[in-house]
Parts: C-alpha cells; structure tokens; sequence
C-alpha cells in the first residue's frame, strides 16, 4: 500500500473497526480484508457489511496467502498450538468461518496458483494471484540501522510457530556442525521449539520475533540462511518469501526444494536440501570457503532484484484489484466502461510521512 501511494493511487490502510478506515471507505472502489473472517454466529454481521459496501458501489475483497481450508489444517492447528487445548472441531470452526469469508466475498488475491486452485473450489468469484515480493528500499533502510551483532561465521533461521518436522533435518545438522566448529554461531529468530536446544548454550542465540516495522532487523548478520520446509500440503501453497528476505540481507541460502526450488537454482544461487546428510553437506561447503557463500549470495541477490521487487511488480496489485472490480460491477448490472483503475503517476513527497504516521 506504500509503495502504491508513492506512486500516487488514493489508498488507505486502516485498522479493522477504526473510526478513520470506516470515514475512508466510501471514497474508495473496494475494501481489501486480509485473513479476516465471521463466527458462525457472526455470519449475519458480514454479510450485512457487505451489503452496506454494495450499496455503495464498494466491493468487498479477501486476501489469503496460506491453504487454511482443507480439514486436514484442523489437526495441524491443535498440534502447533497444542497448549491453547482447543480441539480439532473447535479449530473447524475458524477453518469454517474462513470458507464463509471466501464465498461471501467479491473477489479474492492469493499468493501462489496452487493456493487459488484450492480457492476456486470454494467460490465462483474472481480469484487472481499475486505474489509475495519484497519491498528491498525499506528492508535495506530498516537494516542500516543496527549492525552485526556476531563475528563471522553465523548460521541463521527465521519463522513462526510451526510442527517440529518443518526443522527437524535441518536442527539436526546443526547440531553436528556445531561440534566440529566451536565458532561458528547458530541464530533463531521467532518460534523457538525444544529441537534447537541439541545445539551448544554458547553457540547458540535466541531472538523474539520482531514486529512488522523492525522485522528485517533479525535478518541482519547472518551468513548462512537456512529456510527448511517439509514436503506437505500446506507447505506447497507457501512462497519462497523466506529467502527472498535473506538474499536481500547478504545471506547464502540452504532451503528445501519445497517451494524454494523455484527461487533457488541448486549450487549456483544456493543450495537445496532434503535430508539431514544434505544440510550438513550444504552448510559445511559454505562454512570452508566465504567467497563461495558470497558469490552464491550475491547472485541469488540478482534474481530477487530482477524478478521479485515490489518497486517492480507493484502494478500486478492493480491489474488484479481492476479484474475483480470489473467483474463486480457487471454481477451489479453497472456499467463498467470507467471502472479499470488508471495509472498513476509517483508522487514526489508524502511516502514516509504516511508510512510513518501507518
């Protein structure tokens, strides 16, 4: 949304249930809720919104960039958060408000094809794919202003709460890495499951998830990124993000084939591994030589930058906001002749007192 105001679109990003976003909407095309949905006792409440947003002339649009759809997510819920004691039915009832929320809805954007396969199964409406892409100006500015808080070597991951099996190769090696090298320096940022404590007290560094606008600071360091993903239904809607995010940090990637063999080009702009043998191979080849992990880094770099930019792929947000408007007004029987959003030019001041003030 920043960068689209940078370039000069009217938009507005409110807080749910703020008086200021509900001012704003009736200026606006169209309401984009991410991962918002209704309790089944709530479910009158969201359809009478949408109501109010159609007697507008306002669409209302959901945003989803995970597969939390298919009863399978239920098990997978109770066991990540296993001491909240909720049950797997009681976990289908999120799964279900969820569904409600997509088929109310008047369009949707999602971040990978396999995820809007699975959301047009659901809905009739318009469902368009935009990636996960990485705003690399703010990610740089928010980096530049800590510094390196280890000598080299560290070895580095990063993420949320998720099954241990996710890391569990990928702890492993660690672990024996470790042993044969006393300086090197293991970084978790975020969840922090039992599996990382096999690596030494002193080589190892725990670090809170960071919020939003001080993120990219976790990232800052690290020589060798690992970005593990088991090969499971949920994973595979995900998007490689995760190393994107490392790249533009200076990192060498170690990531699973699992969504990241679309980023990451084995022994070229990184390496991929599977089994516990793999990750420590990866890891100690890089380890041995560090202008081998630079120039692994640097390229993969390049293809974030070419093909992942938010600066430039912005655009793709619109295009799909324009589709689902055009297909919402000819539901609505309007005339849709000036409906496509027109380009914008950038303006030249504003951004960061409206990032800021955000």
């Amino acid at each position: 949304m920043s960068e689209l105001f940078r370039r000069g679109y009217p938009v507005f990003l409110g807080r749910n249930q703020d008086e200021r976003t509900t001012e704003a909407i009736p200026g606006m095309d169209m309401v984009v809720l991410p991962r918002l949905s209704w309790k089944p006792d709530d479910h009158h409440l969201g359809i009478g919104w949408r109501e109010q947003l159609h007697a507008m002339g306002v669409a209302m649009v959901f945003e989803w960039d995970d597969d939390v759809f298919l009863d399978r997510i239920n098990a997978r819920a109770a066991d990540v958060y296993r001491e909240e004691g909720r049950t797997v039915e009681e976990w289908d009832v999120d799964r279900q408000s969820r569904i409600f929320a997509v088929q109310i809805a008047d369009g949707i954007t999602c971040s990978t094809q396999r995820l809007a396969t699975r959301l047009r199964t659901i809905t009739d409406k318009p469902v368009k794919v935009v990636g996960n892409y990485i705003d690399l100006a703010w990610w740089r500015s928010i980096q530049s202003t800590v510094q390196r808080g280890l000598p080299e070597p560290v070895i580095g991951w990063a993420g949320g709460r998720r099954p241990d099996r996710d890391c569990e190769p990928m702890a492993e090696a660690w672990a024996n890495v470790a042993r044969r090298h006393p300086e090197a320096r293991f970084v978790v940022a975020g969840w922090q499951p039992a599996i990382f404590s096999r690596i030494p007290e002193r080589q190892l560094l725990l670090s809170e998830w960071l919020p939003v606008l001080e993120y990219p600071k976790n990232y800052t360091g690290i020589d060798i990124a690992c970005c593990p993903l088991a090969d499971e239904p949920f994973n595979r809607a995900k998007t490689p993000i995760k190393a994107m995010e490392f790249a533009a940090s200076g990192s060498a990637v170690v990531a699973s084939p699992t969504v990241y063999g679309q980023l990451v080009k084995h022994g070229e702009t990184g390496y991929l591994a599977e089994s516990v043998a793999d990750w420590e191979w990866a890891i100690e080849d890089l380890l041995k030589s560090r202008k081998r992990r630079l120039r692994m880094a640097r390229r993969l770099l390049k293809v974030v930058e070419r093909d992942w930019s938010l600066e430039a792929n912005a655009h793709r947000w619109v295009a799909a906001w324009s589709d689902i408007l055009l297909d919402f007004h000819e539901r609505q029987g309007r005339n849709v002749a000036d409906v496509i959003l027109p380009p914008a030019s950038p303006v030249a001041t504003g951004t960061d007192a409206w990032r800021a003030s955000e």
